[in-house]
Parts: structure tokens; C-alpha cells; sequence
């Protein structure tokens, strides 16, 4: 299976050209063939009426002869072989071959009273034709039968010679049809093997680009905007990610600070544990702590106590409530 788009187009456009001249070439075969049975069919017929024209009476009886004229119609390089038959109603030869083959059934027709047929003779395929002359004397009236036969070299010489030229045109017609088709297509092809190989040679990572569509064709266009378009979309998504990867490296981080901070306090209070206790420096710190915020704050409570005592039996009293202050 073809995978060049360039093959491809071409056999489309160069399948139905080659079928055009194969069908051309057929018809021009056909016709070669009808204007050389129409030379052939004809030369035999005046070759016919020659030797009809030579009948003549003499002695009470008619004599045919066969004149140079009526063979030199089939003069040709092909070098045909002729035979002739002229024969009388009995069957009496009068000139040529005998037992010269007619046609079956005999069906003469036309103004020339004629009638052309394909025969075999002495071996070999001829064409020939059939006519029929009445010749008329005091004695009475006879009617001739004049055959006239020919092999069909130079017929098929004349079907080569008006049909190859014909043919060879289509062929040159063909071949310079794959040419400019080969050709059109390279040149027409450009702008997308321009796009290929801008992408190509980008490297892998790299989804920063961009066709620019307007050196191609119009139906190209769509093709170079969904390219590109998907090239934005990917850019979109790589820098989600990158974003994701960012904030969950952030919020990773800041855990394993504090884990790492709490490990960090362990090790220093294990190698706190291993020095010598400072006793001193402890009470020295307590009595600090007890002298700087224990003792002032039981005598700010104490009057703040009483304060509030004196408050809430105030309002238990104003209430009616005074058994409960």
C-alpha cells in the first residue's frame, strides 16, 4: 500500500488518464480497422468491376480475360497473395482459380450487386468479394459470377500505420501528463513539506512554536490552525503542571520543616539530657518565674476575688435573691 501522498495523487490523476488512453486507443484501433476494410472491401470491388468490364462475346460464347489493372490495385510492400475466380451459371470457369470458396448463403446486395465475406484459401485467411454481371448476345442472355480474393497483409500493415501514430501521440500525451503531474505536484507540495520539516527538526521539548499558515493553501490553512492550536493547548497544560508541581512542592516543604524543626528540638534536648543538671541555674530560674509572675498575679487576684464577690451579691440582692449571696 502506497504511504507517499505524493504517489497517491498522482495515481488518482494518472489511473483514469491511463484508462482515457487505453479507451482512445481502442476507438482508434477500431477505426483503423474500419478505414482499412473499407480500402480493402473497395479495391476488391473495382478490382471486380475490371474484370466484369473485360467480359466480352466472341464466337457465341463469352471470354473473360484478367488485365494488369485489376491486380495492380494489390500492389503493396505486404505482397498479398490475389486469386480470382469468373465462372458462368453451369459452373464453366472462365478465368482463375477453380473451386474458389463463396460465400453461405449468397445474399448480393447494394447498387453494385455485391457482397464481401472472410474465406480460407489454399491455407490462408483472405477477403473476398462476390459479384455478378448478366451478359446479353442474340443468342441469349448469360449470367457471369466474377470472385475476387486477397490475403490480408497489407490490410494489417494499414491498421499499424493509421493506428500506432495515433497511439504513440497518446503515449506522449500520457507520458508528458506524468511529468507535469509529477512536477505540479513537488511545486504544489512545497508549503506542507515546508510544515513537515519545521517540525521535525524542533526539538522533542520544545512545544513553544508556531506555523504560520499563510504560505500555505487554502485547504492546508485548517490543518496548520489545528497544529497550532494544539500547541497552545499543550503549552497550557505544561505550565498547570509546572504550577501544580510548584505548590505541591510548597506544601510539602513547609510539613517537613516542622517535622524536621521537632527532630531537630529532640536532638538538642538528648544532648541537653547527656550534660551535667544545672541545679542552680534551675532554682535560680524558678524562684525568677514565681517572683516575676506567680506572686503578682495572687495579689492581683485577691482583690479582683472580692471585687467580684461583692459585685455578684450586690445584683443578688437587687434581684431578691439576697438568701443565695
Amino acid at each position: 500500500m502506497l504511504h507517499s501522498l505524493r504517489a497517491r495523487l498522482a495515481l488518482w490523476l494518472l489511473l483514469p488518464l491511463t484508462v482515457l488512453v487505453a479507451l482512445c486507443g481502442w476507438f482508434a484501433h477500431e477505426h483503423a480497422e474500419d478505414a482499412a476494410d473499407y480500402v480493402q472491401d473497395h479495391d476488391l470491388l473495382s478490382s471486380a468491376k475490371i474484370l466484369a468490364d473485360r467480359l466480352i462475346w466472341e464466337d457465341g460464347d463469352v471470354h473473360a480475360s484478367v488485365p494488369p489493372s485489376a491486380l495492380s490495385l494489390f500492389v503493396s510492400p505486404a505482397r498479398d497473395h490475389v486469386f480470382l475466380s469468373v465462372t458462368d451459371t453451369q459452373g464453366q470457369l472462365l478465368a482463375g482459380q477453380t473451386d474458389f470458396p463463396q460465400p453461405s448463403p449468397l445474399q448480393l446486395a447494394g447498387s453494385d450487386n455485391a457482397q464481401w465475406y472472410d474465406a480460407t484459401w489454399q491455407g490462408e485467411a483472405i477477403r473476398a468479394v462476390i459479384t455478378r454481371r448478366a451478359m446479353y448476345d442474340v443468342s441469349g442472355a448469360r449470367e457471369i459470377t466474377i470472385m475476387v480474393g486477397k490475403t490480408t497483409h497489407s490490410r494489417d500493415t494499414m491498421v499499424q500505420t493509421l493506428w500506432w501514430p495515433t497511439m504513440e501521440y497518446l503515449l506522449w500525451a500520457l507520458a508528458l501528463a506524468v511529468i507535469v503531474s509529477a512536477t505540479a505536484l513537488t511545486l504544489e507540495l512545497r508549503p506542507l513539506l515546508r510544515m513537515a520539516r519545521q517540525l521535525a527538526q524542533r526539538p522533542a521539548q520544545d512545544v513553544d512554536f508556531h506555523l504560520d499558515s499563510r504560505q500555505l493553501h487554502q485547504e492546508l490553512r485548517p490543518l496548520a490552525d489545528t497544529v497550532n492550536q494544539f500547541a497552545r493547548t499543550i503549552r497550557a497544560q505544561v505550565a498547570r503542571q509546572r504550577q501544580f508541581i510548584s505548590d505541591a512542592a510548597h506544601q510539602l516543604r513547609t510539613p517537613l520543616e516542622m517535622v524536621g524543626g521537632f527532630f531537630r528540638m529532640c536532638v538538642l534536648t538528648g544532648k541537653a539530657l547527656l550534660r551535667p543538671f544545672e541545679w542552680r541555674e534551675f532554682i535560680l530560674q524558678a524562684w525568677f518565674l514565681m517572683r516575676v509572675a506567680f506572686l503578682p498575679t495572687i495579689a492581683v487576684a485577691i482583690p479582683l476575688t472580692v471585687l467580684i464577690i461583692f459585685t455578684l451579691n450586690s445584683m443578688l440582692a437587687e434581684f431578691g435573691a439576697a438568701d443565695i449571696s
